[in-house]
């Protein structure tokens, strides 16, 4: 016999109503500050996983799923519950990876992902395992529906979609800015490193940010180095190795003068940290001026000098 008043009643199918609306699965990246991180890692860079409804309006709830260090040697899976989605401390971006109903069987899926405790395993490796693991279960009827879990590859790329390059230019800038741009990138059907004088250093259609990194001593040489710096033709070798293997050698190519050079991998996190953050303001929304100098960053004195 059912014992249930109406309201009771009631509220239970308006929480069955909630629980089988449509919502979408998020991989999140954000600042990890500090980093939580384990031994043999080293990136402040977060990746995790956020749930919330499909259609948003002011504040939005939401849940968060994610992995952090147990102790130095072990990671341990974690769960909380968001009341705004988009004010989560140090969040820099959302990228829509799912449609689903249940968040029950989703939590469960993610919950059941096996998590290593191997040397140089994170967050990163950790959220590739759970998509492979949601892939298992899409389709009518199943935990997800329409997702871009089983294209991991492109969608870590997308969240890791910026280029790099080198760019050379007089220490202080008074209006355009000419100067040297130094980089690894494809040509037709091939990778080839080039170089290229521009008039203005400060800005161009495909600039987002600079990051000031070096002082230069000898230009002559630096761009030596760049050019004898060996590149690659392999599916592993991208502007992004390039430019570690060229900061190696000029780090200890006695071309610069202050520096901050030591740790590439932090350079490499700050700088994405900062793109992040500018997309996030809308910096390059639509209708913004890209002929106005592109945001900067002093690593050296870290702040900012042009916005």
């Amino acid at each position: 016999m059912d014992n249930k008043t109406e309201a009771e009643k009631e509220a239970e199918k308006e929480e069955k109503k909630l629980l089988y609306k449509k919502k979408l699965l998020y991989l999140a990246i954000f600042d990890d500050d500090p980093p939580r991180t384990s031994v043999g890692t080293s990136s402040r860079w977060g990746w995790m996983f956020l749930t919330g409804p499909k259609h948003e309006n002011g504040r939005v709830s939401g849940q968060c799923y994610y992995i952090q260090p147990k102790d130095p040697f072990h990671w341990e899976f974690k769960e909380m519950n968001l009341e705004d989605m988009e004010r989560k401390q140090g969040l820099l971006a959302r990228i829509v990876i799912a449609k689903f109903r249940d968040e029950k069987r989703l939590k469960a899926v993610i919950r059941e992902t096996k998590i290593t405790n191997e040397l140089g395993y994170n967050p990163q490796i950790w959220c590739e395992k759970v998509a492979a693991h949601i892939e298992l279960y899409k389709g009518k009827n199943k935990v997800v529906g329409r997702s871009a879990t089983g294209d991991w590859q492109r969608v870590s790329s997308k969240a890791l979609q910026y280029r790099f390059a080198f760019l050379i230019g007089p220490k202080n800038e008074y209006g355009p800015t000419p100067g040297w741009r130094c980089a690894f990138e494809r040509v037709g059907s091939e990778w080839k490193y080039t170089e290229e004088y521009i008039n203005d250093i400060q800005m161009s259609y495909h600039l987002l940010v600079r990051y000031l990194i070096a002082k230069v001593t000898n230009e002559k040489r630096l761009i030596r180095i760049f050019k004898d710096t060996p590149i690659s033709n392999s599916d592993d070798f991208t502007d992004r190795t390039w430019c570690e293997a060229a900061a190696i050698r000029i780090k200890n190519g006695a071309v610069l003068g202050a520096h901050v050079m030591e740790d590439w991998t932090s350079v490499v996190d700050e700088a994405e940290i900062y793109v992040f953050q500018k997309v996030v303001d809308g910096r390059y929304a639509p209708g913004h001026n890209w002929r106005l100098p592109k945001p900067t960053w002093d690593g050296l004195q870290q702040k900012e000098f042009v916005h």
